[in-house]
């Protein structure tokens, strides 16, 4: 598999909902062990550089993961298959199967398809992330004036990046493609600082308000 993601380069599928220009993205950065986030295909969450130890474990915490991802986290992985599918099972019966097309965008696997990455932070419960993952955000998620869309803080093509928790940056490096919209001004961080514990307001850097006008250290 490895040397397969080498040389292919994935073309963001656009469903029901067009998100923009199509831009082709480089699988075998966005799976790199070398990244401070990503989801594991090639390794283990607990072996990325900037892993945390958390009660005795790389990665995140099982209790921030659902079954069967809340097993062996930190040294266990995935297939893309666990995130991307076409079946009868997930999607209508009459939409187009197989690799080549779905009802859901991105061929994205099990309920809430379509919520991604436009649901807003206050109804992550309902958002494709939360088939697999728990709110891990130490209760940022749940703040009022957090409830903004996800791409406001997270890349949308959440393979893996050159930040933590796949946070996106608004005027580093990171290429406009991992952008909602393939516009990096959609994107409200500017810096970030990955904890294992409750965030706080230098752990950000953002544009959306003077609260966060410093702090953070990483940038894409």
């Amino acid at each position: 598999m490895a040397g397969f993601a080498g040389r292919h380069k994935h073309r963001r599928h656009v469903g029901p909902q067009n998100y923009g220009v199509l831009l082709d993205t480089d699988l075998a950065q966005e799976f790199s062990p070398t990244n401070n986030s990503g989801h594991p295909i090639m390794t283990g969450s607990g072996n990325y550089p900037n892993s945390i130890t958390v009660g005795g474990k790389m990665g995140l915490l099982a209790a921030f993961m659902k079954a069967p991802g809340n097993v062996n986290v930190g040294s266990q992985t995935m297939l893309c298959s666990d995130c991307h599918d076409a079946t009868s099972t997930n999607y209508v019966a009459s939409a187009a199967q197989g690799p080549h097309g779905s009802a859901f965008q991105y061929l994205l696997r099990g309920p809430n398809g379509n919520n991604w990455p436009n649901v807003t932070a206050g109804n992550f419960n309902s958002s494709w992330c939360a088939n697999c993952h728990a709110d891990s955000s130490g209760g940022i998620h749940g703040r009022g004036e957090h409830n903004i869309e996800c791409y406001r803080c997270h890349i949308i093509v959440p393979h893996g990046g050159k930040m933590s928790r796949l946070i996106a940056d608004r005027d580093g490096t990171m290429p406009a493609r991992y952008a909602y919209q393939n516009n990096t001004a959609n994107v409200y961080v500017q810096a970030f600082t990955k904890t294992s514990g409750t965030y706080q307001k230098n752990a950000c850097q953002a544009s959306c308000t003077s609260e966060h006008g410093t702090g953070g250290s990483e940038s894409w």
